[in-house]
């Protein structure tokens, strides 16, 4: 009778602790971020990388956008898919370059912007066009240059030599496994059709992986599967080459915790209509900080109460009822086996 009692004993007690563990599994919310970017004192142009690490390793990755970051449709979230990182500390990089460092907090929304000052080397033939390179210095990175009165470049105003005329991209959301949507216009607003579009990786060997054209609506529309860092590569007879560089994220991992977010961010489309502080829950900054620290750092996150295991009241009653149920359990079988002796 002993021995059934302590196998009864054992069967809940086990029974308990699988249910404990089940809800320690669970990932925690993720740390939302965004802010301004600067580069040489400047408003970052689009297509500025923006990464964050920890411990050296990278965690998420996003572009600029109009000199900013993390606004909506393309939020910047740093997730807990093993609900250990709170507390770690994350570091920001612009175009390689350390900007900051924030401590990640469970649920928080946190406005970092980042300055930093990005040496851009100017070399003709490196297949970039950049710094003060065009289509008249470096035809070999930037293209040819438009001819003068072309009625294509500029609104046929007639330029020189030196050409006018740009070909503009834009590309919807970046996310593996879904239709990425690239658009190109010209600079004078038109739809830039037929135009060469390749897709690289983003290395020293630029590896091309797809090419096509664009359609009568200047659109190109592709598909890849892996996580990582690209080159989007668009050429037209007559215009400067243009490259943008883009990140791809995996979107299907933040689409349930993106739903306990406030409203107010993700309905955001720019910084002049950015939420205020009390609907991000963001602490202000003390009196006497710095301009350098409310820029580059974030020393003083949110105190967020994350709860049990990054799921807030819900997770602490939870622990509470596991916790009671089992010292219950073993209280009445112990009773229950001194009773029958």
């Amino acid at each position: 009778m002993i021995c059934i009692n302590y196998v009864k004993y054992f069967s809940v007690l086990v029974f308990f602790l699988f249910i404990f563990s089940a809800v320690s599994a669970l990932p925690g919310i993720p740390n939302r971020f965004f802010g301004t970017v600067n580069v040489n004192s400047v408003p970052a142009s689009d297509g500025v990388n923006v990464v964050a690490k920890v411990s050296g390793v990278e965690v998420a990755s996003t572009t600029t956008s109009n000199g900013t970051y993390g606004y909506a449709p393309n939020t910047f979230d740093v997730i807990d898919s093993l609900n250990n990182m709170k507390g770690k500390t994350i570091e920001f990089f612009v175009s390689g370059v350390k900007a900051g460092e924030s401590v990640f907090v469970n649920g928080a929304i946190t406005e970092l912007n980042f300055s930093v000052e990005v040496v851009i080397p100017v070399s003709c033939g490196d297949g970039t066009c950049n710094g003060d390179e065009s289509c008249s210095s470096c035809p070999t990175d930037c293209g040819s240059c438009a001819p003068a009165g072309d009625p294509g470049v500029g609104g046929g105003s007639g330029g020189g030599g030196g050409g006018g005329g740009s070909l503009n991209i834009a590309v919807s959301e970046k996310c593996i496994n879904k239709d990425i949507e690239v658009t190109v216009k010209l600079s004078n607003g038109k739809p830039a059709s037929n135009t060469s579009v390749k897709v690289l990786m983003d290395n020293l060997a630029r590896t091309e992986l797809l090419s096509g054209t664009t359609d009568d609506d200047g659109v190109y529309v592709f598909k890849l599967s892996e996580l990582g860092d690209y080159k989007l590569e668009v050429r037209k007879t007559g215009y400067p080459t243009n490259r943008l560089a883009f990140s791809l994220a995996d979107c299907t991992v933040l689409e349930e915790p993106a739903e306990e977010l406030p409203d107010e961010l993700i309905e955001d489309t720019g910084p002049a209509n950015a939420p205020s502080d009390v609907d991000l829950g963001i602490t202000e900054e003390k009196d006497g900080a710095s301009d350098d620290s409310k820029n580059n750092t974030n020393t003083n996150p949110p105190s967020t109460p994350t709860g049990f295991f990054g799921l807030g009241e819900l997770g602490g009653n939870i622990a509470v009822i596991v916790l009671v149920l089992v010292i219950a359990g073993i209280a009445f079988f112990f009773w229950k086996n001194k009773k029958e002796e």
